[in-house]
Order: C-alpha cells, then sequence, then structure tokens
C-alpha cells in the first residue's frame, strides 16, 4: 500500500486522468432511507434506436432493520417490505 496509492496517484495525475468528474456522477432518490444519494451514473450506453431501454436503477441502498432483506418480485419496488 505505501508503494501502490503513492504511484496510482502519481500516474491519475500524469495522465490528467478525470476519476472524479462530476460527470459521472448523479444526484438520485432513495426512498430506503429517504435521502438524496449521489452515485455513479450508469455506464452502459444504448443507440438512440434503442427506445425501449431506459437506464437506471429502482432499487436504492437498503439500511439495516428499515426493510426485508430480499429482492422484490416487482423490480420497480424501491422500498422492499
Amino acid at each position: 500500500m505505501a508503494v501502490t496509492i503513492p504511484a496510482y496517484m502519481k500516474m491519475l495525475h500524469e495522465k490528467k486522468a478525470p476519476i472524479l468528474n462530476e460527470n459521472f456522477f448523479e444526484i438520485r432518490r432513495n426512498g430506503a432511507i429517504g435521502v438524496d444519494v449521489k452515485t455513479i451514473k450508469p455506464i452502459l450506453e444504448f443507440g438512440e434506436e434503442e427506445e425501449s431501454v431506459e437506464l437506471g436503477y429502482n432499487v436504492g441502498s437498503r439500511p439495516n432493520g428499515t426493510d426485508v432483506a430480499k429482492w422484490p418480485s416487482d423490480l420497480m419496488t424501491e422500498v422492499v417490505v
């Protein structure tokens, strides 16, 4: 770690790598915990002819004790009960 992290940071600086570019993130409402969360945008893209595909997330982060620890049968459900 003492060697890897500084070397990695040096490489990012030299290459001007935009790892924290604001365009890579979005603010999303998390109904399970009732707050807005800054998250990474979906990375998959489809051509404009693929209008039937809408990228996004439906099930938010699950805080312990708030809802059931299982996938819902309907993936459009945000808070699992």
